[in-house]
This record gives C-alpha cells, structure tokens and sequence, in this order.
C-alpha cells in the first residue's frame, strides 16, 4: 500500500513537472512574439514623435490634427499583445508551481503589459472622444507608446533571463 501511494505521488510529481515545463515554454514563447511585436512598433513611434514635435515647432500644439497632413501617419497602431499562455498556466495551476522568482517576474511582465494596454486604451479613448484632436494630443500618445513601451521591452527581456 505504502510503495502504491509512493508510485502515485512521484507521478503525480513528474505530472506536475511536466505541466510545470510546457508552462514556461509557452509563456516563454509568448513573452517573445509580445517582445518582437513591440520593436516592430517602436520605429514608427519613434518617427511619429519626431514628425509631431516638427510640425508642433511649426504650427504650435493646439492646431487640429486633420487639419495639417501629418508625415508618415498610418494611424495610431496601438500594440496587440498576448496573454493566453500565462492564463493557461494559472487556470491548470501550472503557475502555483513555478519557482517564487520566476512566478514573481512573469507575473511583474504581465501587470505592465496590462497596464500598459490599459493606459493606450484611456489615450485613445480621450482622443477619440474629443471633437478635434491636436497635434499635441497626437503627439503626447506617441510618446507614451513609445516611452513605455521601450521600458515594457526591458521588462520582457529580465523575464526572459529569469525563464
């Protein structure tokens, strides 16, 4: 009885070890096709700010922002990134396995990217609800995609190092 209970608790270990892995590989796989997506987008925030802070310099701020023609604009583009791994994991309790300093890190990565999302969606939202967007307006959510998301693909590679 003792060797059964034995046998079934070292399987339900490997289970979890097992559940454990493909956890992290897919949440791994997740944090680089997020990492990849927010490079991509930075090249042309970065060329929007410049544009906008031109055009501010030449127009002032408050000029609407179909108004002028603005440089390269191809719209807002804000980011899509993915969370399905990391809400698998937690949903399978794969997570509750994690070692402390990973589960701690992944879930540091996440909270930003959440956050981040979250503070494009109000910018578009104010944007979007004001009668005649500014160039400043324009400008000044570019700047936070930008800024933040530069610091956002720093987060992602220390939750890389730490996987």
């Amino acid at each position: 009885m003792l060797l059964a209970l034995g046998g079934n608790e070292l399987r339900e270990y490997y289970n979890d070890q097992k559940r454990v892995e493909i956890a992290t590989m897919s949440i791994k796989s997740e944090i680089e096709v997020n990492k990849k997506f927010i490079e991509k987008r930075l090249p042309y925030y970065t060329a929007m700010v410049d544009t906008l802070n031109e055009l501010i310099a030449k127009h002032g701020k408050s000029i609407g922002a179909f108004k002028i023609k603005i440089s390269g604009f191809h719209g807002v583009n804000p980011p899509l990134l993915r969370e399905s791994s990391f809400n698998t994991a937690i949903s399978t309790q794969a997570f509750a396995d994690f070692e402390f300093h990973k589960a701690d890190r992944i879930s540091m990565v996440y909270s930003f990217q959440e956050n981040y999302l979250k503070m494009i969606d109000i910018y578009l939202t104010a944007l979007i609800n004001r009668e005649s967007p500014t160039i400043g307006n324009l400008r000044n959510i570019f700047s936070e995609m930008l800024n933040i998301g530069k610091e956002l693909a720093a987060e992602y590679d220390r939750a890389l190092a730490a996987l």
